[in-house]
């Protein structure tokens, strides 16, 4: 159902040059993210979109963008830190308004979907006490989970054809995370591989400042 609803939602993109008089733009995007409220400068965003303009107010966006992950968690006196590679996608309803010559406001909001990921990695001095054991390479597999976004941003007119935009956009998501090839082999250990699950990538909360260029043809 959820790959039906973003299939359906690509297809009113496509289907966009037949619902009225339109102008397309498409352009890079670079920025920092802020994930589960910690903003890190290794986290760097990049992408692109492309845009749908109905008229100055309205518009269509889809954007997809890739960053890396670092998430570290500690449990028991037992740390783990992995790399995890984001691909999100997101739909936006965007509407404009004109705040002088050559600039405009804009507010957003949409969908986000972000594609199911999983990591192999390894720990170490993963037997502390009794509580856990590591038998082999850990996997992390984080479910592909869809959301909600908002967002608002600044557009600069350089020529008639060329803009450069800043936005600061927040996407709230329901994501689940499962671990696998860490063993308990006490109770106390199975709440530490409950809590390690629990946490691990479990971040619901992606905001992000971008800039980026577009260019309308």
């Amino acid at each position: 159902m959820k790959r039906l609803a973003l299939i359906a939602l690509l297809g009113l993109l496509g289907a966009a040059p037949a619902l009225a008089e339109v102008q397309f733009s498409a352009g890079p995007t670079i920025g920092g993210t802020n994930v589960g409220g910690n903003m890190e400068p290794r986290e760097v965003l990049y992408g692109g979109q492309g845009t749908v303009h109905f008229n100055h107010g309205w518009s269509l966006e889809l954007a997809i963008l890739h960053f890396r992950d670092e998430p570290v968690e500690e449990r028991f006196g037992i740390s783990v830190t992995t790399e995890q590679d984001l691909t999100p996608m997101m739909l936006s309803v965007r509407y404009t308004h004109s705040l002088g010559e050559w600039l405009d406001g804009y507010v957003l909001t949409g969908i986000a979907y972000f594609p199911d990921e999983q990591s192999s990695f390894e720990i170490e001095n993963a037997d502390i006490g009794g509580y856990l054991t590591q038998t082999g390479p850990l996997v992390a597999d984080r479910d592909e989970a869809f959301g909600y976004q908002i967002g608002a941003g600044l557009v600069k007119g350089l020529t008639d054809r060329l803009f450069v935009r800043l936005e600061y956009r927040l996407a709230i998501m329901d994501s689940d995370a499962h671990l696998s090839g860490l063993v308990a082999n006490t109770p106390e250990g199975q709440v530490a591989v409950d809590a390690f699950e629990k946490d691990f990538w479990d971040n619901d909360e992606l905001g992000y400042i971008s800039i980026g260029l577009d260019w309308y043809f």
